[in-house]
C-alpha cells in the first residue's frame, strides 16, 4: 500500500538534529511523490565556517543571515505554490529559535526575537512537522561519515543542547502538530521498508 501522507497533510516539514538526515528524508519524499520540495542552502551561509571556529564572535551573524535566508525562502516558495500544492522542506522557520536560544547572548536574543516574530508572521505554519530523533552519539558518527570539514569538531555536548532545545520547544508549543521518529535504526535511502514505515506511521498519525 502506498501511504500517501499529502492527502492529509498538504505542507510537511522535516525536522530534527545537525546530521539526522532531513535534508536526504526530504529527498526521497519528493522523489517518490513527484512534489516540489524546499531545501535549505547552508553552504551560502558566509558566517557559518567561521562560526564554528568561533562561536561567540559569529554567533549573531550567522544566525541572523540564517533567519533572513529562511524568511525569504518560505515565504516567496509557499506565495508563489498553488494552496493545493503538496509541499515538503528540509526545515522549518522554528529551528531559528531554537538555535538562536542556544548560541546567542540574552541582548542578541532579545533583538533577534523581534525580527523573528516579524518574519513568522510573513509565512504559514506547516500542517506537519517530522521530527527525526537520534541519540548525540549516533549523529556524531553520521557526521564524521559525511565529512564536512567544519563539522568536524562540534562537541556532544552541543548536540544534546540542541536536541533538548527542539523537544523543549515542541512540548510548550501544543498547536504545532509534531510527530517524534525514533530513525536509529533506520535507512530510508538503501531500504523501501524503512521509508514505508514512516509514511504509514504519519498517515495514521
Amino acid at each position: 500500500m502506498i501511504y500517501n501522507i499529502f492527502n492529509k497533510y498538504k505542507y510537511v516539514s522535516i525536522e530534527g538534529n545537525i546530521g539526522v538526515g532531513k535534508t536526504s528524508l526530504a529527498k526521497m519524499i519528493c522523489k517518490k511523490f513527484q512534489i516540489k520540495g524546499l531545501f535549505e542552502n547552508y553552504i551560502t551561509n558566509p558566517y557559518l565556517k567561521s562560526f564554528y571556529k568561533n562561536p561567540r564572535k559569529y554567533s549573531y551573524d550567522v544566525e541572523t543571515y540564517f533567519l533572513n535566508q529562511r524568511i525569504k525562502s518560505l515565504k516567496d516558495s509557499l506565495e508563489n505554490s498553488n494552496k493545493d500544492e503538496a509541499v515538503v522542506s528540509d526545515y522549518s522557520i522554528f529551528k531559528s529559535l531554537i538555535f538562536s536560544k542556544l548560541n546567542l547572548n540574552s541582548t542578541d536574543f532579545n533583538k533577534y526575537v523581534l525580527e523573528y516574530d516579524k518574519g513568522l508572521s510573513l509565512i504559514k505554519s506547516p500542517n506537519l512537522i517530522i521530527y527525526l530523533d537520534a541519540s548525540p552519539v549516533f549523529l556524531l558518527e553520521r557526521i564524521k561519515k559525511r565529512g564536512r570539514d567544519f563539522e568536524k569538531n562540534i562537541p556532544e555536548i552541543y548536540l544534546k543542547n540542541i536536541e533538548q532545545g527542539y523537544k523543549s520547544f515542541f512540548i510548550e508549543k501544543q498547536t504545532i502538530k509534531v510527530l517524534f521518529y525514533d530513525i536509529s535504526e533506520k535507512d530510508f535511502i538503501n531500504n523501501d521498508i524503512d521509508l514505508n514505515h514512516l509514511l504509514e506511521t504519519v498517515y495514521n498519525f
